[in-house]
C-alpha cells in the first residue's frame, strides 16, 4: 500500500571544530638547517608520537612545514605513514597524495587537511615531506668548487624542507630502492646547533 512520508528539511553544512590543539612549532627565525635534493627520490619523516590528550582532538586539521624554494609554485608531496609494534614505518595511513604548493623564497608553508578526516592513530603518526622529480621543480645555479678552484653548476629540485637540530632522534629517512631507516646524528663539531639530530620540523593542528 503506498504512504506519503513527509521528511523534515535537512541541512549539511561542514562540521564546527569547537576544539582545536596544536603539536610542535616551526620557527622561521630559528631554522637554520634544511633537507634538500639533488635528484634521488627521497622522503624525511618526523615521528610524532601519541599522548593521552589528543584523545579529545583526533582529527588532523592542518600541517604547517617550512620551505624554502628557489622557483615559483613548486610542488610536493606530504606522506603520513603508520608505524608498526616496532616503532618503524610500514604502510601510508591515508589513501593518494597531499599535494602541496609553496612560494619562492622562506616561508612556513601551510597545508589544509580537515577535510580528508585523518584520525590521529594511537600508534602515534609519521609525517614525511617529498619532492617530485619533474621539471617544473628543476633548479640549475653555479657554485665554486674548492677543490678544482673552477665554477661549476648543480642541480636542485625544490623546495628544501626546515629541519630542527635536536636531542632526541624523531627523525626517519627514506630513499628510493632502500629501506626506512633513522637518522644519522651529526658530527660532534657542529656546536652551535642546539642537538645532533636533524629532524623535520613539524607544526601540526589538531581538531575534534
Amino acid at each position: 500500500t503506498e504512504n506519503i512520508l513527509v521528511l523534515p528539511d535537512l541541512e549539511v553544512s561542514p562540521p564546527k571544530h569547537k576544539m582545536t590543539q596544536t603539536i610542535g612549532k616551526v620557527n622561521k627565525k630559528e631554522i637554520k638547517t634544511f633537507f634538500g635534493n639533488g635528484g634521488m627520490p627521497f622522503i624525511a619523516a618526523r615521528f610524532i608520537p601519541f599522548q593521552d590528550y589528543i584523545s579529545k582532538t583526533r582529527y588532523l586539521k592542518t600541517i604547517k612545514i617550512l620551505t624554502n624554494s628557489d622557483i615559483r609554485n613548486a610542488v610536493f608531496n606530504l606522506r603520513i605513514f603508520t608505524i608498526d609494534l616496532k616503532g618503524e614505518p610500514v604502510e601510508y595511513y591515508n589513501e593518494g597524495n597531499i599535494l602541496a604548493r609553496c612560494k619562492k623564497g622562506k616561508h612556513i608553508t601551510e597545508i589544509d587537511v580537515s577535510n580528508l578526516n585523518i584520525k590521529f592513530p594511537e600508534t602515534g603518526l609519521l609525517l614525511g615531506v617529498e619532492n617530485f622529480i619533474i621539471v617544473s621543480n628543476k633548479y640549475v645555479y653555479d657554485y665554486f668548487d674548492k677543490a678544482t678552484q673552477k665554477r661549476m653548476k648543480a642541480t636542485s629540485y625544490e623546495p628544501a624542507f626546515g629541519g630542527d637540530m635536536e636531542t632526541v632522534n624523531n627523525g626517519w629517512n627514506y630513499y628510493f630502492g632502500t629501506k626506512w631507516h633513522k637518522q644519522v646524528p651529526w658530527p660532534v663539531d657542529y656546536k652551535n646547533l642546539k642537538g645532533k639530530y636533524h629532524n623535520l620540523a613539524v607544526e601540526v593542528v589538531l581538531s575534534d
